[in-house]
């Protein structure tokens, strides 16, 4: 068996070269920490208003007689949901980036009646899912375009 190695000065293919740089990684978890922190952040400020405004009411939370929100959904779910909405936005774009939007606005729109069943949350008279549509679709603009700012890691 032959075998053909390919001398420096030719012009066959090459291997990409890779870059390792250790700032790099850390800049990177930086910006998704800091973008996990202001959504947490956005988030609560943003219950703690529409708590305020008797839209809603979270019926089920840990000390209740300290926080009127959820800590839970805003120290656990919302920086979860917006790692994983970020690793989605990073992986897609255009029209299929407006379609991830979409559908995570319309399926946190669809599980507010299902939480209000089981107990979780109340919502007042006034409130109307459809304001949690836009919400989620602004919420994850918002965040994508927060992240964006703070990335250094083109």
């Amino acid at each position: 068996m032959t075998i053909v190695n390919l001398s420096k000065n030719s012009n066959g293919p090459s291997s990409p070269k890779k870059s390792y740089s250790t700032g790099n990684g850390k800049r990177t978890f930086l910006s998704y920490l800091f973008t996990m922190i202001s959504a947490s952040l956005l988030v609560t400020y943003i219950e703690i208003w529409l708590i305020t405004q008797n839209y809603y009411i979270f019926l089920t939370r840990p000390f209740p007689n300290v926080f009127p929100i959820d800590i839970r959904f805003t120290l656990l779910v919302i920086p979860a949901f917006t790692l994983f909405a970020l690793w989605v936005m990073k992986s897609v774009t255009g029209l299929t980036r407006f379609v991830f939007i979409f559908l995570a606005s319309v399926l946190a729109m669809v599980l507010e009646p299902v939480m209000e069943d089981i107990g979780v949350i109340a919502f007042s008279s006034k409130w109307k899912h459809i304001y949690s549509f836009f919400g989620y679709a602004a919420f994850l603009l918002l965040i994508q375009s927060i992240h964006d700012w703070v990335r250094i890691d083109n």
